[in-house]
């Protein structure tokens, strides 16, 4: 960590100098992006251990992602509510536990109901009592769950809505008897009784052609002539447009665009899984080192232009990945080791904690979306914090040296210098995989100038690269 003083740099006749990423102190532009409000798990991980369990509640997490398969809840008939997951040997029950604690609300994947040799799903009435059965159990044991999604990327395993719709039927049928159960329960005991919501199970691909396949659902949504049918929000994950990722901020007036063209409400609608690449991928040309560092500004910048498009909740992927460690957050679960976008999640809570959003601008995105972002905000009796990111995807580019500068600062408002601490993540800073010595979260360097209505702070951005720049009272 260095530090050092800025020489005053304000022009004589009081002019600021420009310079590619401009920030205004007294320009308010309302609700700041909180990315690291909703996150979900893996049935690959083992349960986090307590340093993690610390880490995790930081963020302070709206709403977690967790897994309930049904087809192993049902084992040709033999149900089994604390079946252990598959990749990871853990009792669901336990990471139900676990989350419970982490988060402020559960969306449940209530997937797996693909028929096999091993475990053949019950039919009509049958399966109903199931999803009511199955409902009410996780309810009344994790009252946190808020939200239910039909299954996991039904597009991607090739259904149509000959099978498709009516398990969701099943589904909505299901959770309305349970929700009535529930809600009569709750009046018994004088309390009262929010619904369970339920949405279509994620639909995947880019952007254009998950609406192909959305519309195959609203059409049977449409013509589904039951009075008690509920769509009460929309999801999809996304693993495209990494090259193009300003594409994005059109997903939800595509999305409302669509359910209106159906006769149908706008609802809100979550991206509950998303990243530059799907699966156990690399981005081609890159090593698994070069990705892990591509990662947090490759979310940052997707989540960017969700969050300007409107999207309700987007929903990080993931926590802990037993293989993937580019997409993992924690890399060492029992002493709560981040990866670089773990660290990039810290880093937008200490973000979002100023609360009020001010301008920013750079002149440094291209058409598609990449280049070197920033978003800005302050908080009155803190102060200021400016977050800035380069993302190029995994195109070849040379680190450039950038200036933000920050004007309109009320200079009453601070002590006789203007302090600030930069935080990096890149290759060389804040990166545990690359650097094993890197286990917390540091400060890249400091600087200091004297108080003035201006300051210019200079930074050299890596091609995959995130700074946050705190300025406080």
């Amino acid at each position: 960590m260095t530090e050092e003083e800025i020489p005053d740099t304000e022009t004589p006749d009081g002019e600021v100098p420009s310079s590619e990423i401009q920030v205004d102190f007294d320009t308010n532009l309302g609700e700041i992006m909180n990315l690291s409000a909703y996150n979900g798990s893996s049935t690959t991980s083992a349960i986090p251990a307590v340093a993690s369990e610390t880490w995790l509640k930081q963020f302070d997490t709206k709403t977690t992602r967790v897994w309930v398969q049904l087809r192993f809840v049902y084992n040709n008939g033999n149900i089994n509510y604390n079946y252990k997951y598959s990749g990871s040997n853990v009792p669901v029950e336990e990471a139900l536990a676990f989350y419970s604690k982490t988060s402020d609300s559960l969306l449940v994947a209530l997937s797996g109901h693909t028929s096999s040799s091993s475990y053949n799903m019950p039919e009509g009435d049958d399966y109903v009592n199931l999803v009511k059965e199955t409902v009410l159990h996780y309810k009344r044991k994790f009252p946190k769950i808020k939200y239910i999604q039909v299954s996991n990327e039904p597009d991607l395993n090739k259904e149509t809505m000959v099978t498709y719709y009516p398990v969701y039927k099943y589904y909505y049928k299901g959770l309305n008897s349970a929700n009535a159960i529930l809600k009569k329960e709750a009046e018994d005991a004088g309390k009262n009784y929010s619904p369970i919501l339920i949405s279509n199970g994620a639909f995947t691909s880019n952007v254009p052609n998950m609406l192909d396949y959305a519309e195959t659902f609203l059409d049977a949504y449409v013509a589904d002539s039951d009075i008690t049918k509920r769509l009460d929000f929309f999801s999809f994950n996304n693993y495209a447009e990494a090259d193009r990722p300003k594409e994005v901020l059109t997903a939800k007036e595509r999305i409302d665009n669509l359910m209106q063209s159906k006769g149908l409400p706008k609802i809100p609608v979550f991206i509950s899984e998303f990243g530059a690449v799907g699966g156990s991928s690399l981005p081609s040309g890159l090593t698994l080192a070069e990705t892990v560092t591509l990662w947090p500004a490759s979310q940052l910048t997707k989540a960017y232009y969700f969050y300007e498009g409107g999207i309700d909740a987007m929903f990080n992927w993931v926590i802990s990945h037993s293989s993937l460690v580019q997409k993992s957050q924690l890399l060492d679960l029992e002493n709560a080791t981040a990866s670089p976008y773990g660290n990039m999640l810290v880093l937008s809570k200490m973000f979002a904690d100023y609360g009020t959003r001010i301008k920013a601008e750079s002149d440094l995105i291209n058409d598609k979306g990449l280049g070197v972002h920033v978003l800005a905000a302050k908080k009155m009796d803190k102060g200021m914090t400016v977050l800035v990111w380069n993302y190029n995807w995994r195109y070849q580019k040379a680190d450039q040296d950038v200036t933000v500068t920050i004007k309109n600062i009320p200079v009453s408002q601070f002590g006789e210098n203007l302090n600030a601490k930069v935080y990096m993540i890149d290759s060389k800073n804040n990166n545990y995989y690359i650097n094993k010595s890197q286990t917390s979260l540091e400060t890249s360097f400091e600087l200091s100038k004297k108080k003035a209505s201006f300051m210019q702070i200079p930074l050299k951005l890596e091609r995959s690269s995130v700074a946050l720049i705190v300025i406080n009272k």
